[in-house]
């Protein structure tokens, strides 16, 4: 099976499964459009927050919402249901602790957890979450779900100049700071410009970039990346996480919790395909 016709499939099942799960949760409600498409994956715009699932209650608009996450697909909407109810509870420490095999002792706790953080408030770059331990440890996280592959650059020849005027603006200071790009050229950091933006924050030995995102997404898991297969890249201090694993160890680490019952349901929404 080639790469694409894998990725087609992957994203058939997820849809359909995500379709039967909008159905069965929400049968009261239209399905919503894309592209004046109407989509049973999809709801209503003005029911965008029914995609947060019911643990996940947010009281004020701090988070900013992306266009579409009124789509059940949404990577940013999974970021968050998964996220939220443990973002300042011990529970995280202890499935990063395990997962990345961290060797943290009892003293770290969590400090600041926030969602679609921007590091510096200047450059484009913003992290779909982000945690950071009383010890100094900060992880800087990209989810993703069913997208195609990871963002890069498309020249604009109306523009020729933007991204060097980003590079010189932003970039070129942020990546010297870098323990893996700092001597990277604009070209081969925009040639793979989402991957880089996060890599470039790997500054010392307590920064950690993570992806999180389904393996059998093949879009994402076999892309290209300095001559290699994205999996078969070993940098320090970046890790990939499968969103199976995750949440079958989530579920291991919250069993006789109140957390159990949500990580069941957050599977069943997202991972049953």
């Amino acid at each position: 099976m080639n790469k694409e016709k894998s990725y087609n499939d992957f994203k058939k099942r997820v849809v359909y499964q995500l379709g039967k799960y909008k159905m069965e949760k929400f049968p009261e409600l239209t399905d919503g459009c894309y592209n004046s498409i109407s989509l049973n994956y999809v709801l209503p715009k003005s029911n965008f927050k029914d995609n947060l699932m019911p643990e996940v209650v947010i009281n004020d608009d701090a988070i900013k919402y992306h266009r579409y996450a009124n789509h059940l697909n949404s990577s940013q909407m999974m970021c968050i249901n998964f996220f939220y109810p443990i973002r300042n509870d011990m529970i995280l420490v202890e499935i990063l602790n395990r997962y990345l095999d961290l060797k943290l002792d009892d003293s770290a706790s969590i400090i600041k957890s926030e969602f679609e953080y921007t590091p510096d408030g200047q450059t484009r770059t913003n992290f779909d979450f982000y945690l950071e331990l009383s010890n100094g440890m900060k992880f800087y996280m990209e989810i993703k779900y069913t997208e195609n592959g990871f963002g890069s650059v498309s020249f604009d020849s109306n523009y020729p100049d933007r991204y060097e005027r980003e590079w010189s603006k932003f970039y070129s200071d942020q990546v010297k700071n870098s323990i893996h790009l700092k001597d990277i050229s604009s070209e081969d950091f925009y040639k793979n410009y989402q991957i880089n933006r996060n890599l470039a924050y790997i500054k010392n030995d307590l920064d950690y970039v993570v992806f999180i995102y389904p393996f059998d997404n093949t879009a994402l898991y076999d892309s290209n990346y300095q001559g290699k297969k994205l999996h078969q890249v070993e940098i320090k201090n970046f890790f990939q996480i499968d969103w199976h694993e995750l949440c079958d160890m989530t579920l291991e680490i919250t069993k006789g919790t109140n957390f159990y019952r949500h990580y069941l349901e957050f599977k069943e929404k997202y991972l049953s395909y």
